[in-house]
């Protein structure tokens, strides 16, 4: 609900932009700084959401139809702004009509978002039971608790964020200077007026929106077909990304005033190879933040947005001077990627962070020398480890044979076991447990969790 209040918010300021604009320049900024506040959370909102709906084989496909929007989005911006600009009113601003059209797709969006969307599986109107299993086995994401603080220091840490935020840059000051600032480039050098340059740049990005739907489907093909790391083919399809950048950039460059047919090849080929990011770093992000996906992707997409900014006021520095600059520019994105890949394939990782685990019940009560015996009765032993019962191990393993519980089963053998249960862990627990909203099904608990929820510890 709140976040529809505050897109409801951001589509009434985007519908006051041209009436700002004709009284103040600042307060039309400040305006439109205030939408970027309410559209930033859209994003990390949606991964995190993907993150509880989707099972971990369907989330590259996920992420990736998450840039098909994005993408079908600008190839209709683009051509219909030009389209709009070409329009004469003599009582409204043309230009006005770009902002009053955007609001009125807000408020259909936020219709259709109301009446389908929901946080999670198990609060969705219309969802049945067998979805909800199906999603519940096949995802990390069984049980969570609310209250928890982001370790802000570990994720800064993380040399792994750094990886994602290079790449996010790398390739959004890429499709800044071709998608952003092609149909000028276009105009000044080839002489293509305005609206046929912007029809043949969204032509140009249609083509990555192909590459976005197939790129998914195929890296889950390869990605059970060859027997390299998960993480290697996903750097192999981001080297595909730097590389096909740097190697087109710097070819624009040093040919600028090359036939019409060589600059077109170099396009297409640049903005296909840019597809693949969508199996290549984008989807990362959600594998190595865990339940902090969204948090790391907001911190991510923030340097995205700079670097789009950042491209468009070097290419208005540089070609604002003289029209030759253009091979600065390329010359400069490509560089930027070369750095990128270097860096990118040192530090990128799929694996998820320490910091990244959910500390779930489970794991809170094991860390805590509370763990289940013989599945009929939880016992509290500061004295005693989990790990040191080999026999309740191996009988705890045989009955938690999905990838969660065996992840955790792993875990918790090498907790530390000299702290007793924590009073704001105990009052964690109650809380969490009378949470009508309780993240695990029914059909999806084990014995031993139904005894632990009727157990004289947690009452």
């Amino acid at each position: 609900m709140g976040s529809c209040v505050r897109l409801s918010m951001a589509a009434i300021f985007n519908a006051l932009l041209p009436l700002a604009a004709s009284f103040d320049f600042i307060l039309f900024v400040s305006l439109r700084m205030i939408i970027g506040c309410f559209h930033g959370i859209v994003h990390p909102a949606l991964f995190f959401m993907f993150k509880n709906w989707f099972p971990n084989t369907e989330q590259t496909v996920a992420l990736s139809l998450l840039l098909v929007g994005n993408a079908l989005g600008l190839i209709l911006n683009v051509p219909l702004s030009a389209f709009v600009f070409s329009i004469s009113s003599p009582i409204i601003p043309n230009w006005s009509f770009l902002f009053y059209g955007g609001s009125l797709l807000h408020l259909v969006w936020l219709f259709l978002w109301t009446l389908w969307a929901a946080d999670i599986p198990e609060t969705h109107k219309s969802i049945n039971e067998k979805e909800i299993f199906y999603i519940r086995q096949n995802s990390n994401n069984i049980l969570e608790l609310n209250n928890r603080q982001v370790p802000w220091r570990r994720i800064f840490k993380s040399k792994v964020l750094y990886a994602s935020i290079v790449a996010k840059i790398c390739w959004s000051f890429n499709n800044a200077i071709i998608i952003d600032n092609g149909p000028s480039y276009l105009n000044q050098i080839y002489g293509y007026n305005m609206v046929q340059a912007s029809w043949y740049v969204a032509f140009v990005y249609l083509i990555t929106v192909i590459v976005f739907l197939l790129s998914g489907p195929l890296f889950n093909i390869l990605d059970h077909s060859l027997s390299i790391s998960h993480t290697r083919l996903r750097k192999i399809f981001q080297m595909i990304v730097f590389l096909g950048s740097s190697i087109t950039m710097c070819a624009l460059a040093a040919w600028l005033r090359c036939d019409s047919y060589q600059l077109k090849i170099l396009i297409i080929v640049n903005m296909i190879t840019q597809g693949f990011t969508t199996v290549g770093e984008f989807p990362m992000i959600n594998e190595f933040a865990g339940y902090y996906s969204g948090t790391v992707y907001g911190i991510a997409v923030t340097f995205d947005s700079f670097a789009r900014f950042i491209a468009s006021t070097i290419r208005g520095e540089l070609v604002g001077r003289k029209m030759q600059n253009w091979n600065i520019v390329f010359y400069i994105t490509g560089a930027l990627n070369l750095i990128g890949l270097i860096i990118f394939e040192l530090y990128a990782s799929t694996s998820l962070r320490n910091w990244a685990i959910r500390q779930d019940l489970f794991q809170q009560l094991f860390v805590s020398n509370t763990f289940v015996n013989d599945h009929t009765k939880i016992t509290h032993n500061q004295n005693q480890c989990p790990h040191k019962d080999s026999q309740n191990n191996h009988h705890h393993h045989d009955h938690h044979q999905n990838h969660h519980h065996h992840h955790h089963h792993h875990l918790f053998q090498h907790q530390s076991c000299k702290q007793p249960l924590k009073k704001p862990i105990k009052k964690e627990i109650r809380k969490e447990l009378r949470n009508p909203h309780f993240r695990q099904d029914i059909d999806t608990e084990t014995e031993d969790w139904k005894e632990f929820k009727s157990s004289t510890l947690v009452k």
